[in-house]
């Protein structure tokens, strides 16, 4: 259910700024209506951290009052509940309380994972991830990354920041094998890791196939014509005779 409106991941990192605030409420709205479809006999406290991210995603400062009682509900019951404890991060988050934010990520840094609750262990763990390279860590970015990799390999998000770390400390092969992996998870769904691959395979001079994926970009994204102009333009010019 967390796909229809946002991945918990998104609310402590850059893509989240990404989208509209158009967009966040409609994912909100169809998210509610789908709880609403939750008997009160049937609840459980996925469904209430899943209400106060709909919440958190209506925008509006009011609420997040109401989410933070949300997440206390569930957080009372069970204090170690990792998905309460990453919903009260990104209200932190949400408010610009940064370092209280970061508190109740490395929290869940500190627990046993549960396999029941692997999205939030993951998303803390890329959140943790993100902050580290950001801050010029890479050992422990690269580490975290590391650690989703081995419980998921399909995480696309862990794929794309070890492209970053291989950018920056190693050669654009390594960054481009990082970067294939992270488009093919998120399904070429994603232009901002369309463009960090193309960029890496017209630094090693594949050429060919940095045009094949400024073209699949494009063809999903058209309203994204930076990659035509920084770099699809470029490839072709350097693929003729």
């Amino acid at each position: 259910m967390t796909e229809i409106y946002l991945a918990p991941f998104s609310f402590m990192t850059k893509k989240f700024s990404t989208l509209d605030a158009n967009t966040k409420k409609q994912r909100a709205i169809a998210a509610e209506q789908i709880l609403r479809e939750v008997s009160d006999q049937r609840i459980e406290p996925r469904h209430t951290i899943l209400s106060a991210y709909c919440l958190m995603s209506l925008g509006e400062a009011k609420l997040l009052d109401q989410a933070f009682e949300l997440c206390a509900q569930v957080i009372s019951r069970d204090a170690d509940n990792a998905p309460a404890l990453l919903a009260t991060a990104a209200c932190f988050d949400l408010q610009k309380l940064g370092a209280k934010a970061k508190a109740q990520v490395k929290r869940i840094q500190k627990l046993p994972r549960r396999a029941d609750e692997a999205e939030a262990f993951e998303s803390a763990w890329l959140v943790l991830a993100e902050q580290a390279f950001d801050a010029g860590k890479v050992d422990v970015a690269q580490d975290l990354c590391q650690k989703c990799l081995r419980f998921n390999k399909s995480c696309s998000e862990a794929w794309e920041i070890m492209g970053m770390i291989c950018e920056r400390e190693t050669t654009s092969i390594d960054a481009a094998e990082c970067y294939e992996n992270a488009w093919r998870h998120c399904k070429q769904n994603d232009p901002g890791v369309g463009f960090k691959l193309a960029f890496v395979l017209f630094k090693a001079r594949s050429m060919v196939q940095c045009v094949d994926v400024c073209r699949a970009v494009l063809q999903k994204f058209p309203e994204y014509p930076k990659i035509k102009k920084d770099i699809m333009k470029k490839a072709q010019m350097a693929i003729k005779p």
